[in-house]
């Protein structure tokens, strides 16, 4: 947080220093002052997509499902429409709507792959095999381990599958890649 009031304050004109400000609120439960954040960043006309898709966030979990549509008016229909399907299975996945989920992280990352995004798209594969761990559901956490390995993912996306394929019980895979990136 005060990182982010700090690039805020050298960078007032600009967006992201209060989406990363509003971010840094939201992970610590702060969520009055994420909302202000963000609804600030928005009457300044610095808004980013990932503004409008906290705000998004914050209506849901307040219970204010026509906010949360006003948000996620904006960016549908452009280059960053993943982001919104990804912010959309974040949400369906947090609220136990986990086949939901499922296909919106897919749209997700189909949508980034389109855009020439591979990073993206994997990361929202990431997601959903992250909620799939944290729905006990290994057999499908242990398939999206195994997909994720497939698009020859990074450092921290590979961390990921190693975690997916212990926790499912493929303790050979995931130490073999364990051992690989150390």
């Amino acid at each position: 947080v005060s990182e982010g009031q700090e690039a805020v304050k050298r960078n007032p004109a600009h967006g992201f220093p209060y989406s990363n400000l509003a971010l840094a609120y939201r992970g610590l439960g702060r969520f009055d002052d994420a909302r202000a954040t963000a609804e600030r960043a928005i009457a300044l006309k610095v808004e980013t997509v990932p503004t409008r898709l906290l705000l998004y966030q914050l209506a849901l979990v307040a219970g204010d499902q026509g906010g949360a549509d006003k948000h996620l008016q904006r960016p549908r229909d452009n280059p960053h429409e993943f982001q919104t399907l990804g912010a959309r299975a974040q949400v369906a996945a947090w609220s136990g709507r986990v086949s939901e989920a499922r296909k919106l992280y897919e749209e997700a990352a189909r949508l980034a792959e389109r855009r020439n995004l591979p990073h993206a798209a994997t990361g929202y594969l990431v997601s959903a095999t992250l909620m799939e761990m944290a729905y006990g559901n290994r057999d499908n956490a242990r398939s999206g381990a195994r997909r994720i390995l497939t698009r020859k993912p990074g450092h921290e996306h590979r961390l990921t599958a190693a975690l997916a394929l212990a926790v499912s019980g493929s303790d050979a895979e995931a130490e073999t890649i364990s051992a690989e990136l150390t």
